[in-house]
């Protein structure tokens, strides 16, 4: 069984003038919740082998704190690889989804932390039933989702966590 954590990055700063949507940082809640996240992590979702990651300054710190609370619940990270793609910010689902082939057969859990709406079209790609907010979204800042797959043809919603529901 193959499986894919998907992950939005947090809530980001947009008050810093002068800075590129690009080099945007995470705010004091963006922060907060990525933490949150590795905690809640920790206690329900398996590590992923390999974490695939938007180089964009916003996924790096939000995949730093995940792994920080992944950590600060007792779990050793050393052994998930990370790559950084400059192609994944705000890449289409097709880009995600070419990248997701690239390295499944390779792994049996991957994790993407990227961009909408690229993450939201990829997320409705496999699992178009996935619960929606109440403003109609669905992969809202720091959401996670962890999908599993008998073969890439079928895959299954097992975990979807916000970290305001927590």
């Amino acid at each position: 069984m193959k499986r894919l954590i998907l992950m939005r990055h947090a809530k980001s700063d947009w008050s810093q003038g002068g800075l590129t949507d690009f080099e945007r940082p995470l705010n004091k809640r963006g922060v907060n919740d990525s933490s949150r996240m590795g905690k809640w992590m920790a206690n329900h979702v398996e590590l992923p082998e390999v974490i695939l990651c938007s180089s964009a300054r916003r996924t790096q710190q939000t995949m730093q704190l995940l792994l920080l609370g992944l950590m600060s619940s007792g779990l050793d990270t050393e052994n998930i690889e990370q790559y950084n793609f400059e192609s994944m910010y705000l890449a289409s689902p097709g880009t995600l989804t070419q990248l997701i082939h690239l390295h499944i057969n390779k792994h049996e859990s991957i994790m993407l932390i990227g961009h909408n709406p690229g993450m939201e079209g990829l997320m409705l790609n496999y699992c178009p039933n996935a619960p929606l907010t109440h403003n109609g979204k669905l992969m809202t800042t720091a959401n996670m989702a962890v999908i599993e797959f008998d073969d890439l043809l079928n895959p299954t919603l097992i975990a979807f966590q916000r970290p305001g529901d927590l």
